[in-house]
């Protein structure tokens, strides 16, 4: 009897063994697939930075450019509105010498009259042009003075938004990192939650299987226990449940004789032999099943690779 138990639990163990082996085997295969996929994402991330750096550079030197075309654009319209103011005071002028002219030519119809006429108005009219000429020169000199305040307002105006928009590109800039930084960092955490949190449910769902499935063993175990104990001639049983299809337990209850059977007289004279059946007392023994997954199995952490640069 106890030759033909060591085998039964010398296969289970190996059994138990192999399954053991087996989980430790998707553990560590899990654990390199973590680590290589870790990798990559260092790789990607370095990719993701480079290309960026390339468009802030891009983003600032397109900036600067145009920067200095709007600098040249206002130049260019400051230059045109004092040529224009130019060109309308030399028209004015031109206008009045044409004036006079003209009154020259109305007041040449005698020389004396014409002239004294002429020279009268020449006289007014040179007082008049003075006097214009001074107001002229007055204008002018109060239309530079207000170029010159304006000139002033608008270059310290656009020093102030050339500021402000500097500042305002970089912290759009900042903001722009931080947020990518942030979105590639959480999409790569809620992966990494997502896989190992299906791993673990998947874990647990073995677990209880194993665990039902070690009830049922167990009960299956009490019922023999006690039909041995009650009945003295138990049937001979064969109990063979499979663990999803990998591993076999095999109860075997053989029967037992309370006393020692005696040949029946009838049974011996119509078969005609003088044997006698075998008394023996074989002794139930049946090995407690290992228990894989107890109450307190907790779910092996695996190792964290996460990349220097991030945090």
């Amino acid at each position: 009897m106890g030759t033909k138990e060591l085998p039964d639990s010398a296969s289970q163990r190996r059994n138990w063994q192999n399954i053991f082996n087996a989980l430790v085997q998707m553990l560590r295969s899990q654990q390199s697939n973590l680590e290589t996929m870790a990798g990559d994402r260092k790789v990607f991330k370095d990719h993701v930075r480079v290309q960026e750096e390339k468009w802030i550079s891009a983003f600032h030197l397109l900036g600067d450019q145009i920067r200095l075309m709007k600098v040249d654009l206002e130049l260019k319209e400051m230059e045109g509105s004092v040529e224009a103011a130019k060109l309308g005071w030399a028209l004015s002028m031109k206008q009045q010498e044409a004036y006079i002219a003209k009154l020259k030519l109305e007041y040449s119809d005698s020389e004396l009259e014409g002239f004294k006429a002429w020279f009268d108005l020449h006289s007014n009219k040179n007082t008049t042009l003075k006097q214009q000429c001074d107001k002229l020169a007055s204008e002018k000199s109060f239309a530079w003075h207000q170029y010159d305040l304006m000139e002033n307002d608008y270059k310290t105006k656009l020093n102030s938004k050339n500021s402000e928009l500097e500042q305002a590109n970089a912290k759009i800039q900042t903001l722009l990192a931080s947020m990518e930084q942030l979105q590639s960092s959480s999409n790569g955490k809620d992966d990494k939650i997502g896989i190992l949190i299906s791993k673990v449910a998947k874990m647990e769902a073995d677990s209880n299987k194993f665990k039902e499935e070690i009830s049922k063993l167990s009960k299956e175990l009490e019922t023999l226990r006690n039909s041995t104990s009650t009945s003295s001639t138990p049937v001979l049983n064969r109990c063979t449940t499979r663990t999803r299809g990998k591993s076999s337990v095999n109860v075997t209850v053989k029967k037992d004789s309370s006393a020692a059977q005696r040949p029946h007289p009838s049974k011996d004279t119509k078969k005609g032999s003088g044997s006698t059946k075998r008394n023996a007392d074989d002794v139930i023994t049946i090995t407690e099943t290992p228990k894989l997954f107890s109450s307190r199995f907790k779910v092996p952490k695996l190792k964290n690779v996460s990349s220097p640069g991030v945090r």
